[in-house]
């Protein structure tokens, strides 16, 4: 069953490669979706896939990027529609 996951990121998140890495992570993983930085500083993504693949990427983009992750916050939701890729949004 597809699954879909919103995750606003807060730190140091911004000019650091973040958005690339997340996809870079997604791709790998077979997921769709998108990531884009917001003014306040953050950075804010939606992907869709299976869930063990979505936690695994999770894992991987907090493990690549801890030292610039403060806080996330994350809302499980259903798929609202569908992705067909990852895109860094500007």
């Amino acid at each position: 069953m597809k699954r879909q996951v919103h995750i606003l990121f807060k730190g140091s998140v911004q000019g650091i490669g973040f958005r690339w890495t997340a996809r870079k992570f997604a791709e790998s993983n077979h997921l769709s979706g998108w990531v884009k930085n917001l003014p306040d500083g953050r950075v804010e993504l939606t992907v869709q896939g299976d869930k063990d693949k979505i936690v695994n990427f999770i894992i991987n983009l907090e493990e690549a990027m801890a030292g610039y992750i403060v806080q996330k916050d994350i809302d499980w939701q259903s798929p609202k529609q569908n992705f067909h890729d990852f895109e860094i949004r500007f």
